[in-house]
């Protein structure tokens, strides 16, 4: 397109809030300094730095890597009032992505070297998606990483696909992706629940499902991502947990709700018991559930054999918290911090 379709495209995205970045290619040594203004003249938030030798040097320990980034940072604060954005989207480990941070970071989740930092996706961070996996993974985020550092997980990859890998656990990793102390970073379809599928049709038959108050796949994304405003998920502690095969998310802030996700794993029912997570409240009710759980039939009256319109059960005791095979919950509940 033109220029002017670029500078259109800029103010829509502007409008809806949402910053635009670019990739940018560079050499070790070298700060480009005209292609970085003239694109920053040109709307842009930020740039990702899409440089494989410099981003390898820095995992490597060398200098030389670290010092390119630190000028590139250099320029783009030096553009205007507002500091521009500089990421790294990787196919890195958790502990690679460590040294990506640089030696310290601020109260505000930003290291002298890039602003945002993702790895490898969730699809190929847990490959058999047991909750064992879920649990290391959460735990290598909170240890493995920088203290007060702010990753980005992508929830996809081009060649790694949640709904390949298990497309009834597509809900499953969205939900967790959302529910962690990181930024997710969604490839389009994966609010969907795609793979190699029709997007403008599965678009459009979710689209209205949602619209009509049923759930599917967008349903849920779209409910994880308005939770993503909130004081709890913004701020909260995160406590991981693995309990007979399922995984649990927990998190909570005082003087706001608390939120729970489980995941259940297995290829069977279970039931189990989370009341002694700290902070955990005696009852919890349901916020959201995977388009997999099951959802029993309406009741029919006993002589008309019409449907009758009693409401379900959402409130549950934390003790026993019934979970049908592969499917995932998220809960809310009143949080005991005594």
């Amino acid at each position: 397109g033109s220029l002017q379709d670029w500078t259109a495209l800029v103010e829509q995205m502007k409008q809806r809030d949402i910053k635009v970045i670019i990739d940018l290619s560079t050499e070790m040594n070298a700060v480009p300094q005209e292609v970085v203004s003239t694109w920053a003249s040109r709307g842009v938030a930020g740039f990702n730095l899409a440089a494989p030798a410099i981003i390898n040097s820095i995992v490597n320990g060398n200098q030389d890597g670290k010092d390119t980034v630190i000028a590139l940072r250099e320029e783009l604060d030096s553009l205007g009032d507002e500091p521009m954005i500089l990421t790294a989207f990787t196919d890195l480990d958790l502990t690679q992505m460590a040294h990506l941070y640089g030696d310290e970071v601020n109260e505000v989740h930003v290291g002298p070297l890039f602003h945002l930092v993702s790895g490898a996706s969730l699809a190929a961070s847990l490959p058999d998606l047991t909750s064992t996996q879920v649990f290391d993974y959460v735990n290598n985020i909170q240890n493995k990483l920088p203290a007060s550092s702010w990753p980005a997980i992508q929830v996809s990859s081009g060649s790694s696909r949640v709904a390949d890998m298990t497309e009834d656990m597509v809900d499953a990793v969205n939900m967790l992706a959302n529910m962690l102390k990181a930024t997710p970073i969604v490839h389009a379809g994966d609010e969907l629940g795609l793979s190699t599928m029709d997007w403008t049709t599965v678009r459009t038959e979710q689209t209205e499902a949602k619209q009509s108050g049923g759930n599917s796949h967008l349903a849920v994304f779209s409910q994880m991502a308005e939770l993503r405003h909130t004081e709890t998920i913004l701020f909260g502690d995160v406590r991981n947990d693995d309990i007979d095969g399922c995984s649990i998310i927990t998190r909570v802030k005082k003087g706001n709700p608390g939120y729970v996700l489980i995941m259940n794993m297995n290829s069977e029912e279970a039931t189990i018991d989370i009341s002694k997570i700290q902070g955990m409240g005696e009852t919890i009710r349901t916020r959201s559930q995977s388009v997999s759980a099951a959802v029993p039939p309406p009741a029919q009256d006993s002589e008309t054999g019409e449907q009758t319109s009693s409401p379900p059960v959402t409130a549950f005791s934390s003790a026993a918290v019934r979970m049908a095979a592969r499917e995932a919950k998220l809960f809310t509940f009143v949080p005991n911090f005594e």
